[in-house]
């Protein structure tokens, strides 16, 4: 947990916010496709949001297999790249639209996969190495071959505990009444309104005068 622990500071430095709460989970995640007969994805960490007392709370899940097996540098890389997850959330649940298309009824599905929209993590870090683990070891997959080998022959093979799901699975309903009353960071809250500021102001440049 030296390496976890490491990370999430890394990341609350480098983005001057708190990172969301986070448990270990001795059970690995593994998806397979019908498309790529065979293929096979390792669920290494997840961002899920939950309902906790009758609000959603944002909370990073990592397998026991990314401590065990991971280097530093990947570790970090991961912790970092689920924090993007974080922010794209909170972003999404302070700023749901009760009568938007995405709300059907009383429930909210929320995908959780990788190939959702992630906050720019240039933007969000002031970290160039971290940002660099981040495109290196994350973007479009996670790419360290060790990990995954000692992932097959360590845990897989010998029968440890993992769960086979598939990308559709990837989903989460929630009440739009939990996420009216989402936990969201305050700090993290002023810092998409800076963002949201910039992005406005960068779209709509003052004109100069005649």
């Amino acid at each position: 947990m030296k390496y976890v622990e490491e990370g999430v500071q890394r990341v609350q430095r480098a983005a001057k916010l708190s990172y969301p709460g986070f448990y270990v989970t001795p059970i690995l995640p593994v998806t397979r496709t019908e498309l790529e007969t065979g293929a096979m994805g390792v669920l290494y960490a997840r961002t899920i949001p939950s309902v906790v007392e009758g609000s959603v709370e944002i909370m990073v899940e990592i397998s026991a297999p990314l401590i065990l097996y991971a280097t530093k540098g990947t570790l970090h890389g991961i912790l970092a790249h689920e924090f993007l997850h974080y922010v794209d959330f909170a972003r999404r649940f302070s700023r749901v639209d009760v009568t938007s298309d995405s709300v059907s009824g009383t429930i909210f599905e929320s995908y959780f996969s990788d190939e959702g929209r992630l906050a720019d993590p240039k933007v969000i870090f002031n970290d160039r190495t971290l940002i660099r683990l981040i495109d290196s070891k994350v973007e479009g997959g996670i790419k360290d071959q060790k990990l995954h080998q000692k992932t097959i022959e360590k845990w897989l093979k010998p029968g440890l505990p993992s769960l086979m799901t598939s990308p559709d699975s990837n989903t989460v309903s929630l009440p739009i009444t939990a996420i009216l009353s989402a936990r969201v960071d305050p700090y993290l809250k002023m810092k998409l309104k800076e963002l949201d500021e910039v992005k406005s102001q960068s779209r709509n440049p003052p004109s100069s005068g005649e």
